[in-house]
């Protein structure tokens, strides 16, 4: 279960998308304002951020911009009615991870999200992030996320995590990276 923060101005479609991936098994917040986009990303966690183009007081094309310079590195699908491969490229451009266009099949989403899922600790290898250093919102395993830092030993660190896929809160020992590197310790 992935934790989504969804941002679309028209309720209706909000109401779909929200109860499709709740059905789906993933936690959702939905919020259909830019204001209230801003102040969630800036105080929770997510998974995925699903960002509609067009907001009555902003752009999702100008949030994702924010998130990104701010060094978010959360997957970030932009949703809208914009087909235009010119329109594409500049949502690209600007740090979305996918695209999709409305009108849109609700499983198609639901694959796109997945796809984001699997691919974002393989973002952070390519960045040269160690995906062994953990980190606040981290996803371990692609189940756990990391919240905080509890504890730490000489060979580990404890986190407090959410399990994704119960939506439960779990602890998370992790061996130090400078050990992971070494497989008889692994072992």
């Amino acid at each position: 279960m992935a934790k989504i923060l969804l941002v679309e101005d028209y309720e209706d479609v909000g109401l779909i998308v929200r109860d499709y991936l709740q059905a789906s098994q993933h936690s959702v917040e939905f919020v259909k304002t830019a204001t209230d986009a801003r102040a969630q990303m800036a105080s929770q966690r997510y998974d995925v951020i699903i960002l509609d183009w067009d907001l009555p007081d902003g752009s999702g094309l100008e949030l994702c911009g924010e998130f990104r310079e701010k060094g978010g590195k959360t997957p970030i699908l932009l949703m809208t009615g914009r087909s235009a491969i010119e329109e594409k490229e500049t949502g690209l451009n600007a740090g979305a991870d996918d695209y999709i266009t409305k009108p849109f099949a609700l499983r198609e989403l639901v694959a796109r999200i997945k796809a984001l899922l699997r691919r974002s600790t393989t973002y952070a290898e390519e960045s040269g992030e160690s995906t062994r250093e953990p980190r606040a919102g981290m996803l371990v395993g692609t189940k756990y996320r990391l919240e905080d830092q509890i504890g730490e030993g000489g060979m580990s660190v404890i986190w407090r995590a959410t399990d994704t896929s119960m939506g439960r809160e779990v602890v998370v020992k992790l061996v130090r990276g400078y050990l992971s590197r070494d497989d008889r310790t692994l072992k």
